[in-house]
This record gives structure tokens, C-alpha cells and sequence, in this order.
């Protein structure tokens, strides 16, 4: 299977950073109310009709760069993505990363890669500069994307991509749909993947895994009786 995946939001806890500073500078350097829309993932969506674009552009030059560097991984993405890759799969990492579009995010995906080898992380292909990702996951023949962006996830389902909502908390809700399913953590991507393939593969990706983080004696029968025994 063709997997893709986003990098902000998904793998790194980059956007929680910003919302963090951005309500920071707001507070402290605007001296303004705080965020008029905190559905919104940017600073240019949560504070719409209250920065101007000099503000925006500021906070990006500012932040962007530190952030990303300070940013850490979100919780089990190292452990699915190395069992998603014992599984046979090619992963695809498309993101915004390195588009000249974006105020500051110029070098942002060579921080990325400097990140994922720090942390021992490893993928087949690199699609950097993507704003539409459309196009990249029909170019890499993309069987799942894995993205936490409304927007993005919405225009990739409707062009019959299956897609994986990684919404965090406050923002906005997507119907699901044959090809959109929303995930809050990297257990149930996993599960939702699982759910992709044949039962017989699916039996054997859980008995390979199972064997990886559990000690021998969890798994055995005669650990949980004894335990419920003593109850």
C-alpha cells in the first residue's frame, strides 16, 4: 500500500506550537483580544479581521523556523510509521514544507529531514512545496493520506482519495464519508489501516506487533487467569 503522510500536526506537534506563540505574541506584542476563530489552524485563520498582513508576515519570520526546530514528535507517530514500514508499505511524505508561497516555510522541510534523522525515521519519497495535494497523492498513487488539515482532507476526499482526518482538539468537524475518516491519535490510524486490508494480513501485521511490545508472559492465556485469580 501506498501511504501518505503530513508532517505538521501529524508526525510533529509543530502546530500546537504556533497556536501556543501566536496567542503569546497577540497577548504580549499586539495587545490584542486573542483569536477571533480558534477553529482555525494558522494564525491567518484564527486571527482573521484582527492582524494585519504585516503581522502575519512578522510572526511567520519571527517563529516559523524556531518552532519547527523546537517541535517533537506527537505521540506514537515513530512507533506506527516504523510498524507501518515493517508492514511493507511505501510511505510518501507529502507536505506544505519548502513552499516559496508561504511567508518563512521556504527551508522548513530541510529542517524536517534534520528532525526525522534525529529520530531515526525514514521514508521512500519526499513530495515538498505541495499547498494542493491532489496532484501529489495521484502522482505517487496514494492508497491513504494521513493529513490534519480540513481543507486538504475535505478536497482529497472528494477526489476519491481515502483520507485520514488527524484532527486535534478545536478544530473543525468533517462529515465522514466513504473516503474521510477522522483519527485523533496514531492508534487509530493504525486501526483505520488495519481496516484496509484482508483479514488474513490482518491477523498476521497484529501477531507481529503484538510480539514487538509485549513481554512473552502478557500474551500467554495463563498470565491474565492467574491475575483474575487473585481478585
Amino acid at each position: 500500500m501506498n501511504i501518505g503522510i503530513d508532517v505538521d500536526g501529524v508526525i510533529f506537534d509543530t502546530e500546537r506550537l504556533i497556536k501556543f506563540q501566536a496567542e503569546i505574541y497577540d497577548l504580549l506584542f499586539l495587545r490584542k483580544k486573542g483569536a477571533t476563530d480558534k477553529s482555525g489552524m494558522y494564525p491567518d485563520e484564527r486571527y482573521k479581521n484582527s492582524w494585519l498582513r504585516n503581522h502575519l508576515d512578522h510572526f511567520k519570520i519571527a517563529f516559523l523556523k524556531p518552532l519547527c526546530k523546537e517541535a517533537n514528535l506527537i505521540p506514537g507517530a515513530k512507533s506506527i510509521i516504523t510498524w507501518l514500514k515493517e508492514d511493507g508499505n511505501t510511505l510518501v511524505i507529502i507536505s506544505a514544507r519548502g513552499t516559496r508561497e508561504i511567508t518563512g516555510a521556504r527551508d522548513l522541510h530541510k529542517i524536517a529531514l534534520q528532525s526525522f534523522k534525529k529520530h531515526g525515521l525514514t521514508f521512500d519519497e519526499y513530495c515538498w512545496g505541495q499547498l494542493s495535494k491532489v496532484d501529489a497523492c495521484k502522482k505517487y498513487n496514494i492508497d491513504l493520506m494521513i493529513d490534519d488539515s480540513p481543507s486538504v482532507c475535505k478536497e482529497l476526499s472528494e477526489n476519491g482519495i481515502k483520507t485520514l482526518y488527524f484532527r486535534d482538539v478545536n478544530m473543525k468537524k468533517l462529515k465522514p464519508n466513504e473516503n474521510l475518516v477522522e483519527v485523533n491519535n496514531w492508534a487509530e490510524v493504525y486501526r483505520e489501516y488495519l481496516a484496509m486490508l484482508p483479514p488474513e494480513m490482518q491477523e498476521q501485521c497484529v501477531a507481529m506487533h503484538q510480539k514487538e511490545i509485549y513481554p512473552p508472559h502478557i500474551l500467554n492465556p495463563n498470565f491474565y487467569n492467574a491475575i483474575k485469580a487473585r481478585k
